[in-house]
């Protein structure tokens, strides 16, 4: 199995856009990209806009390629209707998506009606994936029931990704911030994996969107996962590193991978790169320092 992080948030943008291939299937999860609106009451920065621009092109290449695509949710981090991804990438494509009728908000039923209406015409097949499976030679992938985005409903629901082969196994959680939730971490617990791509907390809302409570949900949960089963790899991402004290936030984790030889990496990190965390540091780039008390943190979520 091979798994290539595409765009993420320690590559500059925000998205959790993967590639998978193994020998008999590649899959594309979530071929999204975006940036946030507004940060420390700044807009994107020019470093910003050119590196989703170079990323959505490598999302293209590598979405073409793929014989199956999955959307988890339709956050526009995670999917798009052609504005940045042509649409093309669908082209003949088996495309696994989120129930677009039931476990989802308002918001993203609206957007799951538009983007079928784009691709139905272009797709060999549209499959719903909440809680389905599909076996191809010796690669199984099993999506979980919906699920959560983090603790509030009201931002809808994703689906979790298993994909494994004869070599190796990969889970991808998409949206759960953390996991603070018990049917988050059951279904991660359930199918051990070696490799786990897990969306950490979004700390950089701690006291806003993010009640210490939950943050403390999450740091036992993602504690608990390293305990139980030991993934070989957690890579921590996405919400988690919009935070530039993000080390610090969830240093039990840190620790906890450390006692029981868990190797955590970011996405670049996992890929040999180094982390470009753009939005984090958003008002360094304007050569500004915008103190915590003066943060900008609405629209953590693509409006």
């Amino acid at each position: 199995m091979n798994i290539e992080f595409i765009a993420f948030e320690s590559l500059g943008v925000r998205s959790m856009s993967t590639f998978v291939e193994t020998k008999d299937l590649r899959i594309y999860i979530d071929p999204g990209i975006s940036l946030a609106p507004r940060r420390y009451g700044l807009p994107p920065h020019k470093k910003e806009i050119d590196r989703l621009n170079e990323l959505a092109k490598k999302i293209y290449e590598r979405a073409k390629e793929s014989d199956i695509i999955i959307i988890t949710h339709y956050h526009f981090d995670h999917h798009d209707r052609g504005k940045r991804i042509p649409l093309d990438i669908y082209d003949r494509k088996i495309v696994y998506i989120k129930d677009p009728v039931n476990n989802i908000n308002t918001s993203q039923r609206i957007r799951a009606s538009i983007f079928i209406k784009l691709i139905k015409e272009r797709v060999k097949s549209i499959e719903i994936a909440d809680n389905n499976k599909l076996r191809v030679g010796s690669t199984e992938i099993i999506f979980s029931p919906a699920v959560p985005h983090g603790t509030d409903p009201r931002l809808g629901y994703v689906v979790q990704v298993y994909i494994r082969d004869k070599d190796q196994n990969f889970l991808y959680t998409s949206d759960i911030e953390g996991a603070p939730l018990n049917e988050h971490l059951e279904w991660i617990l359930r199918h051990k994996p070696e490799i786990l791509l897990i969306d950490g907390p979004l700390t950089y809302m701690l006291g806003y969107k993010l009640s210490y409570e939950d943050l403390n949900k999450s740091i036992a949960n993602m504690s608990s996962i390293i305990e139980r089963i030991s993934p070989d790899i957690m890579i921590i991402e996405h919400h988690l590193l919009r935070d530039r004290d993000y080390r610090e936030k969830i240093r039990e984790i840190f620790n906890k991978a450390e006692e029981f030889n868990v190797k955590i990496y970011t996405a670049a990190e996992y890929m040999g790169l180094e982390n470009i965390f753009l939005e984090a540091y958003r008002d360094v780039l304007y050569g500004k320092t915008v103190s915590k008390e003066n943060e900008d943190v609405e629209n953590y979520e693509d409006p």
